[in-house]
């Protein structure tokens, strides 16, 4: 229950400064808000004669997880270098899991994920800590772009 003139708004970003930059509008009732980055406020307004109250508020948030897996696939075909990470050729609007398997390897190797979003790069390092390339496989789990 509200006394006054009320209005729900919304202001979204693709990172956290646009968002700061963007601009409040107002939000139109049970409409879908697609996102990376999402405000939300009520304003209340009224003549100042009686005090403005909001007695409750119930929203939803949905994010559609995703996996994409990227089986036996040569590292050396993706974007970047072994040396400085390679792409993870994903689509996913917000990565939260990262797993690689490294395949026909030697002793010692490894990996490092150097960036898990914008892009998700990892690093392959051979047995004696020289960055490297190899065939793998990858399962990335995230939010659907």
């Amino acid at each position: 229950e509200t006394v006054g003139d009320r209005v729900f708004e919304v202001r979204t970003g693709a990172t956290e400064a646009a968002l700061r930059a963007g601009t409040w509008a107002a939000y139109p009732a049970s409409t879908t808000v697609a996102a990376r980055w999402l405000q939300v406020r009520w304003r209340i307004t009224g003549d100042g004669s009686i005090v403005l109250s909001l007695d409750h508020v119930c929203w939803s948030v949905h994010a559609p997880s995703a996996e994409r897996k990227l089986l036996d696939r040569d590292t050396a075909d993706w974007e970047g270098s072994a040396a400085t990470g390679r792409e993870v050729p994903v689509d996913l609007g917000l990565v939260t899991d990262v797993h690689v398997t490294l395949q026909s390897v030697g002793p010692g190797w490894s990996w490092t994920l150097d960036s898990k979003n914008d892009p998700t790069r990892i690093r392959i390092f051979d047995g004696d800590g020289n960055a490297a390339d190899a065939v793998v496989d990858v399962v990335v789990r995230g939010i659907a772009a």
